[in-house]
């Protein structure tokens, strides 16, 4: 067996310390949200809607939505300026502020609004209210992704319509 030349043994070398490529970095994150006021207003200032994961701690459904659907949206940067997207952790003693400013816990946020399974993902206006069905869980995963750009072309309607008639 040759001997490896010196010049082959360098290159390896300055190989092993490029960066990892961009495939190998870790996904974006959708940003957590504990202030809704705050998210309310990005959401304003681009007539955007405001899509809200509400999830827990430990939820496999929650981390299949965010990887196969929420994440890859973000990434394709198509919806940058029709949505805003946040996550809401419900069962970890977050507290929050509501979208009237008012504090509290993110798990009185989810028994106001009824919200008992996670995931959940809201289509809200700049002001809170939904403006089309809320989606509950994971049910075809296959066809998640239509369900949401569905719900967010709704939700863009429903605001705009609101919008024209004021």
């Amino acid at each position: 067996m040759k001997p490896i030349p010196p010049p082959i043994i360098a290159l390896l070398a300055m190989l092993c310390w490029l960066p990892s490529p961009p495939h190998a970095q870790e996904p974006p994150r959708i940003p957590v949200s504990h202030d809704l006021t705050a998210a309310a207003t990005a959401a304003l200032r681009g007539e955007r809607i405001l899509l809200l994961l509400v999830s827990r701690d430990g939820c496999g459904f929650c981390e299949v939505i965010k990887r196969e659907v929420l994440n890859p949206m973000v990434l394709s940067g198509d919806y940058v300026e029709q949505v805003v997207f946040r996550e809401l952790f419900i069962d970890i003693g977050e507290r929050i502020v509501d979208f009237d400013g008012a504090q509290g816990s993110a798990s009185d946020f989810a028994d106001v609004r009824k919200i008992s399974l996670t995931p959940t993902l809201l289509f809200l206006a700049p002001d809170g209210r939904e403006l089309t069905e809320r989606i509950i869980g994971v049910r075809t995963l296959s066809m998640l992704p239509s369900y949401v750009d569905a719900a967010i072309e709704h939700a863009i309607r429903n605001l705009r319509s609101a919008a024209n008639t004021r």
